[in-house]
């Protein structure tokens, strides 16, 4: 999984990726990385937050709070139970394409199944013409 955090004028200001040891759902997968997101920017103390997303399935469940007992469910309740912490937050759906950096950041290769997040000042000027940043 991996998430990047913007600023309101587009700049990165943390990154992190996550990998689990087991294959799961890509709505299972996105919903985990939208909890993993949205715990980063509590620890940042954000306020407002538009949260992107590329899974149409996972976003509009999010829009409207629809909860059931599947473990997509479980998961939406533990998206909306974190979005209490700020003050707004809206949840958008963009195309694959427009998700591009946080894919990257998926696919980084783990040293082990681990997390690890980048705080602020990482990208360097050749990084950001290879992620797209």
């Amino acid at each position: 999984m991996g998430v990047v955090i913007r600023n309101s004028d587009g700049e990165v200001l943390r990154v992190g990726c996550q990998q689990a040891k087991q294959a799961l759902e890509p709505s299972i997968v996105e919903a985990k990385a939208i909890v993993f997101g949205l715990q980063m920017a509590v620890q940042m103390y954000a306020k407002l937050i538009v949260l992107e997303g590329d899974c149409l399935k996972v976003i509009s469940k999010c829009k409207n709070k629809e909860l059931d007992g599947t473990y997509l469910g479980v998961m939406i309740r533990e998206i909306l139970a974190l979005a209490n912490n700020f003050e707004a937050v809206s949840f958008e759906y963009v195309v694959r394409e427009a998700n591009g950096v946080a894919h990257a950041i998926a696919h980084i290769t783990p040293l082990d199944y681990s997390t690890r997040v980048w705080v602020g000042g990482w990208v360097s000027s050749s990084d950001r013409r290879c992620c797209g940043v």
